[in-house]
């Protein structure tokens, strides 16, 4: 094969973590790119992939540029803990230049970086792929909502960037979407491209269920959970977005029925720094990021997950615990419906804070009933791996996707490009 191919990606994701905690990666979206970077790096000659998250040199490659970055005020709106909004346009553009690559590639739309990708790639004429892991909607209303802008504010500054990207992305050759449930979405924005759906694989040798209660036992005891307590875990960014404000409500409510019950958070928690050591005196268990190894360690031992935020495109945590046997409570009708039903998880309205009832009552109800949670468990990790894309599928269609992206712009015979 001829691997004379240059690929470029450009990634929005970003860290708050500082230097000396480099290497322990949650963050999905900094996984993602990674992931098709290593991808790419299979079949290219050379591959580029810039970003302004120090996160990525915990992956110690040479593919990777850690670029200097200033704030990106959208619409010179106020700072918020929101990760995505870092910006080194000028960078970005120069690297590109020197690089030249036959394909840009990234892994949202919108999204500062991306967008200044998009542009350097319509400019010069090369093909722009998008593999999507969060929609750009979802991107603008929870980074206003962090930003403590009422509803109505949010829906109207959304509306306006919606036009926004679909001006701005009408070269995009093909999008990569994880989900059916996705491509409607993208589609009712009359964002009509060519989409290719690619569930993501799940480690199921990695995220697994306990063998034994002692195996349990001893990683209670490596991440110093309480042995005795029913512990509910959450893995992601401890942020607005995700509803962490409903997690803890729900947790405060559920220890007035039964103290025993305890929060683990695997994930980034600095948008609670001036309250973190009120929380952890109480019954929040911040155990911070971790590797996915030690990540799947803490999931096998919790009891149960949940998750109340609509704000997941696919939901590959969700599906990552459902693997590692845990039952998961998550709102009925959103992006995870291509995988998790009425029988392989708990599934609940719309999370409401003046009504929590329901979600208490019923995660309540679920941790008292070993039979009925193993049950859920049992069909969690069966239905993982019925519908379960593997790693090579994730190689073929990325290979495929650039060929074909070659050949539209180009009409470059495909001996030539491999």
């Amino acid at each position: 094969m001829n691997k004379d191919l240059k690929i470029a990606l450009v990634s929005d994701a970003h860290s708050y973590w500082m230097e000396e905690n480099d290497g322990l990666i949650t963050n999905w979206t900094v996984r993602f790119s990674w992931e098709v970077t290593k991808v790419a790096e299979d079949y290219c000659s050379e591959i580029m992939l810039l970003t302004t998250s120090s996160s990525y040199n915990a992956f110690n490659s040479e593919s990777i540029h850690v670029l200097e970055n200033e704030r990106f005020l959208y619409n010179n709106l106020p700072q918020s803990s929101q990760t995505h909004w870092w910006l080194a346009e000028n960078d970005i553009i120069n690297y590109l230049d020197e690089f030249q690559p036959d394909i840009v590639s990234i892994p949202t739309i919108w999204a500062p970086n991306a967008s200044i990708a998009q542009l350097w790639a319509k400019n010069n004429n090369i093909p722009l792929v998008a593999t999507i892991h969060s929609h750009p909607w979802l991107l603008v209303r929870h980074t206003l909502w962090e930003m403590w802008y009422d509803t109505e504010t949010v829906e109207k500054i959304s509306k306006k960037v919606k036009r926004k990207i679909q001006t701005i992305s009408n070269d995009i050759n093909t999008i990569i979407v994880r989900s059916s449930i996705s491509l409607d979405q993208l589609q009712e924005w009359w964002l009509n491209w060519n989409y290719k759906v690619l569930r993501w694989w799940i480690d199921k040798t990695v995220y697994r269920p306990c063998f034994n209660d002692f195996e349990k036992i001893s990683l209670r005891e490596k991440y110093n959970l309480n042995l005795e307590s029913k512990l509910i875990l959450f893995v992601w960014r401890f942020c607005p977005a995700k509803e962490s404000d409903s997690i803890l409500l729900i947790l405060e409510k559920l220890r007035e029925i039964d103290d025993s019950i305890e929060l683990v958070v695997v994930g980034n928690n600095t948008h609670y720094e001036s309250s973190l050591e009120s929380l952890k005196l109480k019954w929040v268990n911040f155990v911070g990021e971790l590797w996915k190894n030690e990540t799947s360690e803490v999931i096998r031992s919790t009891d149960f997950w949940i998750a109340p935020s609509e704000e997941e495109t696919f939901g590959q945590a969700i599906a990552e615990m459902m693997s590692s046997w845990l039952t998961c409570a998550v709102p009925k009708n959103w992006w995870h419906r291509d995988f998790a039903n009425e029988t392989n998880s708990l599934l609940l309205d719309t999370f409401n804070v003046n009504d929590s009832e329901s979600w208490v009552s019923s995660i309540y109800e679920t941790l008292l009933d070993a039979d009925k949670r193993e049950w859920i468990s049992l069909m969690a990790r069966k239905s993982i791996w019925d519908i379960n894309d593997s790693y090579e599928d994730f190689i073929k269609i990325h290979r495929k996707t650039y060929e074909d992206s070659l050949l539209i712009n180009n009409d470059t015979p495909i001996s030539k490009a491999w």
